[in-house]
């Protein structure tokens, strides 16, 4: 079974910072939360895969970017980077499942990564939080992470 994909047409494009011609999803969960934060009166502004972070890929033990999924400017006037990610992924599994442990490492490598560069913002006066976003007893629940690890 493939994962869902595709061009997500916005309701409301005036809440969305970029081309609103290019907005793709890479799963299901991505859609569900491009439609959450359309339809929300509690999101002035948001904008997908725009905002490109360095990290250091401690697998392959190189230098890389990625991509967040989200970034979100609330009507309260808080903005927050939020990575989409299955709970049991954020999980650390046993050592002994080294594909699910390096995916969950890589992952974390780049968090930390989003984290330093919310912190580079805020030291220069702009205030960026970084949350994961996970499905939990099927209901999407927001999970701030600020380096430590967040399914304590």
């Amino acid at each position: 079974m493939g994962y869902k994909q595709g061009l997500f047409k916005p309701k409301q494009p005036s809440k969305y910072k970029g081309n609103i011609h290019k907005i793709k999803y890479r799963s299901g969960w991505e859609y569900d939360m491009m439609v959450m934060l359309d339809l929300s009166p509690l999101v002035k502004v948001w904008s997908s895969e725009n905002i490109i972070v360095k990290y250091w890929d401690s697998i392959k033990r190189r230098n890389r970017s990625y991509y967040t999924d989200f970034y979100v400017e609330w009507s309260n006037g808080s903005k927050m980077i939020l990575e989409v990610k299955p709970h049991t992924k954020l999980i650390k599994p046993p050592l002994n499942e080294t594909k699910r442990l390096n995916e969950h490492i890589n992952i974390f490598d780049k968090a930390n990564a989003t984290v330093a560069y919310c912190r580079a913002l805020q030291r220069r006066g702009i205030d960026v939080k970084f949350a994961f976003v996970s499905k939990i007893n099927g209901k999407y629940k927001m999970i701030e992470y600020d380096g430590t690890n967040p399914t304590k």
